[in-house]
């Protein structure tokens, strides 16, 4: 949507955009639950700039609440907000200041961090798409393609939990290219290298797996995004893929013992049987 502004931000852009988030409290009754709404301004000059209202419509506390916003390369985070009540609000304004800002389809991702009453942190986001002179952007395939699986965690395990993302990248241009690829996980879930760059030669295809954890308290699937973006002729292009990380409750060892021991069992009487036959 446009909006009507000063001359000198007449090639401005708006984008709103609202993210609402449920989270239990760890080791609580009560619930924090996060509403996002930001409004995006891209302007001629290259600045970024983004008016949060974060809202907090759940029964706990939502304590040290801070906000970062990433573009690119580019991030920016703002001290503690302060804490975020039921029924209340915290609003903030983040500019990111790009004078070199290149003309293309970008994915601002907006991450509020937050503490429960048990000092447990928790983090939510929200995902804008923001296009830059959109006129220069070419609508065609992507020059890069990435594939991804769905991980997924047993919450029974005897050891600590874990799971991987197998990544597929593949270069369809007849140059090399060079990828950013970042992930965004749910609630309770990491990964040690969670920006990732690949330098791709022409049609190469590439294979990587990034290794996650899960918190103990995770009971539930978590969502996942992941951004990836290049640049191709002077253009940004960005690509947004999102799905589920499962979370069963019952590893594939619980199923199993069962059956073995009853297979176990069976074989015993079999040869008690055949013994006292003998005998």
């Amino acid at each position: 949507m446009f909006k009507n502004l000063p001359e000198n931000r007449a090639l401005s852009l708006v984008f709103l955009c609202v993210a609402v988030v449920f989270l239990p409290s760890a080791g609580l009754c009560g619930t924090i639950q996060t509403n996002i709404t930001s409004r995006v301004s891209v302007f001629s000059s290259g600045n970024v700039e983004a008016d949060y209202t974060i809202g907090n419509t759940g029964t706990e506390t939502a304590f040290h609440v801070t906000v970062t916003a990433f573009l690119g390369l580019e991030a920016h985070k703002s001290d503690v907000l302060g804490n975020n009540s039921p029924g209340g609000t915290l609003r903030y304004n983040a500019t990111l200041a790009i004078p070199d800002l290149k003309p293309g389809k970008y994915t601002l991702v907006t991450r509020v961090t937050f503490d429960d009453q048990a000092g447990t942190q928790h983090r939510v986001y929200q995902f804008t798409p923001v296009s830059f002179l959109p006129d220069k952007v070419k609508d065609s395939e992507p020059a890069i393609s990435l594939e991804l699986n769905q991980p997924s965690f047993t919450t029974r395990s005897l050891h600590q939990p874990g799971g991987k993302f197998n990544l597929v990248l593949k270069n369809h241009t007849s140059g090399p290219l060079q990828t950013s690829v970042s992930f965004y996980l749910g609630d309770g879930f990491t990964t040690a290298e969670p920006d990732r760059f690949y330098q791709l030669t022409a049609q190469e295809k590439k294979e990587d797996t990034i290794p996650l954890t899960m918190a103990r308290w995770v009971n539930e699937d978590r969502p996942y995004h992941v951004v990836m973006w290049y640049e191709l002729g002077g253009v940004h292009y960005s690509i947004l893929r999102e799905g589920t990380i499962k979370v069963e409750e019952k590893p594939l060892y619980i199923v199993l013992l069962p059956l073995i021991g009853g297979v176990l069992l069976l074989a015993f009487l079999i040869i008690l049987f055949y013994r006292k036959k003998k005998n």
